[in-house]
Protein backbone atom coordinates (compact mmCIF):
# COMPACT_ATOMS: atom_id res chain seq x y z
CA UNK A 1 0.00 0.00 0.00
CA UNK A 2 3.06 2.39 0.63
CA UNK A 3 4.23 2.29 -3.01
CA UNK A 4 0.08 3.37 -4.24
CA UNK A 5 0.45 5.97 -1.74
CA UNK A 6 3.48 7.17 -3.14
CA UNK A 7 2.48 6.83 -6.69
CA UNK A 8 -1.64 8.72 -5.88
CA UNK A 9 0.39 11.68 -3.95
CA UNK A 10 3.02 11.58 -7.09
CA UNK A 11 1.40 11.69 -10.07
CA UNK A 12 -2.90 11.96 -9.08
CA UNK A 13 -5.15 8.85 -8.43
CA UNK A 14 -6.44 8.47 -11.96
CA UNK A 15 -3.11 8.48 -13.49
CA UNK A 16 -2.16 5.65 -11.47
CA UNK A 17 -2.83 1.95 -13.08
CA UNK A 18 -2.77 -1.34 -11.16
CA UNK A 19 0.38 -2.18 -13.15
CA UNK A 20 2.02 0.84 -12.02
CA UNK A 21 1.68 -0.04 -8.48
CA UNK A 22 2.86 -3.55 -9.08
CA UNK A 23 5.67 -2.46 -10.64
CA UNK A 24 6.87 0.27 -7.98
CA UNK A 25 6.51 -2.43 -5.38
CA UNK A 26 8.48 -4.95 -7.08
CA UNK A 27 5.47 -7.38 -7.18
CA UNK A 28 3.89 -9.33 -9.76
CA UNK A 29 0.41 -7.88 -11.08
CA UNK A 30 -1.27 -11.46 -9.86
CA UNK A 31 0.11 -10.64 -6.37
CA UNK A 32 -2.07 -7.88 -6.52
CA UNK A 33 -5.14 -9.30 -6.30
CA UNK A 34 -4.11 -12.07 -3.68
CA UNK A 35 -4.52 -8.40 -1.47
CA UNK A 36 -7.18 -6.45 -3.18
CA UNK A 37 -10.14 -7.41 -5.27
CA UNK A 38 -9.93 -4.62 -7.16
CA UNK A 39 -7.99 -0.66 -7.83
CA UNK A 40 -11.01 0.69 -6.26
CA UNK A 41 -10.70 -1.60 -3.05
CA UNK A 42 -7.17 -0.47 -2.96
CA UNK A 43 -7.84 3.31 -3.25
CA UNK A 44 -10.06 2.72 -0.05
CA UNK A 45 -7.67 1.19 1.89
CA UNK A 46 -5.23 3.85 1.27
CA UNK A 47 -7.87 6.36 1.92
CA UNK A 48 -8.63 5.20 5.32
CA UNK A 49 -5.16 4.60 6.16
CA UNK A 50 -4.58 8.93 5.32
CA UNK A 51 -8.03 9.38 7.23
CA UNK A 52 -7.07 7.58 10.58
CA UNK A 53 -3.69 9.67 10.02
CA UNK A 54 -5.66 13.04 10.39
CA UNK A 55 -7.56 11.71 13.39
CA UNK A 56 -4.78 11.29 14.87
CA UNK A 57 -3.45 14.58 14.27
CA UNK A 58 -7.44 16.00 14.99
CA UNK A 59 -6.85 14.03 18.42
CA UNK A 60 -3.64 15.71 19.11
CA UNK A 61 -4.38 18.80 18.55
CA UNK A 62 -7.69 19.30 20.53
CA UNK A 63 -6.10 16.84 23.82
CA UNK A 64 -5.78 19.27 26.36
CA UNK A 65 -7.99 21.61 25.01
CA UNK A 66 -9.90 24.03 27.23
CA UNK A 67 -12.95 26.15 26.80
CA UNK A 68 -15.82 23.34 25.66
CA UNK A 69 -17.22 21.67 22.43
CA UNK A 70 -16.41 24.41 20.97
CA UNK A 71 -13.08 24.96 21.41
CA UNK A 72 -12.08 21.57 20.55
CA UNK A 73 -13.73 21.18 17.60
CA UNK A 74 -11.84 24.64 16.55
CA UNK A 75 -8.94 22.94 17.10
CA UNK A 76 -10.05 19.48 15.26
CA UNK A 77 -10.99 21.85 12.09
CA UNK A 78 -7.78 23.59 12.42
CA UNK A 79 -5.78 20.50 12.32
CA UNK A 80 -7.46 19.73 9.31
CA UNK A 81 -7.10 22.23 7.37
CA UNK A 82 -3.23 22.35 8.72
CA UNK A 83 -2.90 18.85 7.43
CA UNK A 84 -4.29 19.18 4.57
CA UNK A 85 -2.07 22.50 3.51
CA UNK A 86 1.12 20.94 4.44
CA UNK A 87 -0.23 17.82 2.54
CA UNK A 88 -2.38 19.62 -0.34
CA UNK A 89 -0.95 16.90 -2.94
CA UNK A 90 -2.89 14.19 -0.76
CA UNK A 91 -6.55 16.25 -1.57
CA UNK A 92 -7.10 13.76 -5.17
CA UNK A 93 -6.37 10.94 -3.01
CA UNK A 94 -8.91 11.50 0.19
CA UNK A 95 -11.92 12.97 -1.96
CA UNK A 96 -11.46 10.48 -5.13
CA UNK A 97 -14.17 8.34 -5.57
CA UNK A 98 -13.62 4.79 -4.28
CA UNK A 99 -17.01 3.32 -3.91
CA UNK A 100 -19.80 3.08 -6.04
CA UNK A 101 -22.25 5.98 -6.66
CA UNK A 102 -24.99 6.67 -3.35
CA UNK A 103 -22.30 5.08 -0.83
CA UNK A 104 -19.91 7.48 1.67
CA UNK A 105 -16.40 6.58 0.97
CA UNK A 106 -15.49 5.26 4.51
CA UNK A 107 -12.22 7.64 4.88
CA UNK A 108 -15.08 10.49 4.65
CA UNK A 109 -17.16 8.55 7.44
CA UNK A 110 -14.15 8.66 9.71
CA UNK A 111 -13.24 12.13 9.65
CA UNK A 112 -16.83 13.18 9.98
CA UNK A 113 -17.17 10.45 12.67
CA UNK A 114 -14.48 11.88 14.94
CA UNK A 115 -16.56 15.56 14.56
CA UNK A 116 -19.36 13.92 15.23
CA UNK A 117 -18.15 12.32 18.53
CA UNK A 118 -16.87 15.80 19.57
CA UNK A 119 -20.20 17.92 19.30
CA UNK A 120 -22.53 14.65 20.32
CA UNK A 121 -20.25 14.82 23.53
CA UNK A 122 -20.80 18.32 23.79
CA UNK A 123 -24.57 18.54 23.38
CA UNK A 124 -25.05 15.87 25.93
CA UNK A 125 -22.58 17.45 28.68
CA UNK A 126 -25.66 20.51 27.81
CA UNK A 127 -22.25 22.74 26.54
CA UNK A 128 -23.94 23.12 22.69
CA UNK A 129 -27.57 23.16 21.39
CA UNK A 130 -27.32 20.85 18.18
CA UNK A 131 -30.11 18.68 17.66
CA UNK A 132 -28.75 16.57 15.04
CA UNK A 133 -24.97 16.17 15.86
CA UNK A 134 -23.98 13.91 12.19
CA UNK A 135 -25.51 16.63 9.80
CA UNK A 136 -23.69 19.41 11.31
CA UNK A 137 -20.35 17.60 11.16
CA UNK A 138 -21.09 16.91 8.30
CA UNK A 139 -21.37 20.34 7.07
CA UNK A 140 -18.66 21.51 8.54
CA UNK A 141 -16.14 18.69 7.16
CA UNK A 142 -17.87 19.98 3.83
CA UNK A 143 -17.62 23.89 4.14
CA UNK A 144 -13.91 22.97 5.55
CA UNK A 145 -12.89 20.80 2.58
CA UNK A 146 -14.38 23.58 0.10
CA UNK A 147 -12.35 25.87 1.74
CA UNK A 148 -9.26 24.23 1.35
CA UNK A 149 -10.06 23.59 -2.69
CA UNK A 150 -10.81 27.27 -2.57
CA UNK A 151 -7.96 28.39 -1.80
CA UNK A 152 -5.37 25.84 -2.93
CA UNK A 153 -7.04 26.45 -6.33
CA UNK A 154 -6.84 30.16 -6.33
CA UNK A 155 -3.08 29.57 -6.72
CA UNK A 156 -1.95 31.85 -3.38
CA UNK A 157 -3.66 30.52 -0.36
CA UNK A 158 -4.68 32.49 2.43
CA UNK A 159 -4.67 30.16 4.99
CA UNK A 160 -5.25 32.88 8.23
CA UNK A 161 -8.44 33.94 6.20
CA UNK A 162 -9.60 30.84 5.90
CA UNK A 163 -9.36 29.63 9.87
CA UNK A 164 -11.17 32.69 10.72
CA UNK A 165 -13.55 32.05 8.55
CA UNK A 166 -13.69 28.42 10.02
CA UNK A 167 -13.52 29.66 13.72
CA UNK A 168 -16.63 31.72 12.91
CA UNK A 169 -18.59 28.84 11.59
CA UNK A 170 -17.97 26.60 14.24
CA UNK A 171 -18.54 29.63 16.95
CA UNK A 172 -22.20 30.00 14.88
CA UNK A 173 -22.70 26.50 14.29
CA UNK A 174 -22.17 25.39 18.01
CA UNK A 175 -24.25 27.83 20.05
CA UNK A 176 -23.87 27.66 23.89
CA UNK A 177 -26.94 26.10 25.45
CA UNK A 178 -29.37 28.27 26.99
Amino acid sequence: MAAAAELFEERGVADVSVADITGAAGAAKGTFYLYFPSRHALIASVQEELAAEMTDVMADAADGIDGGCAAVVTEQVRAIIEFWRRHARRLDLLFHPAVSPGEIDPAINILVGALTRTISDGARAGEIEVDDPPRAASLLFGAVRGGIQIELQRGRPQWARLHRATEELVDRLLQPAA
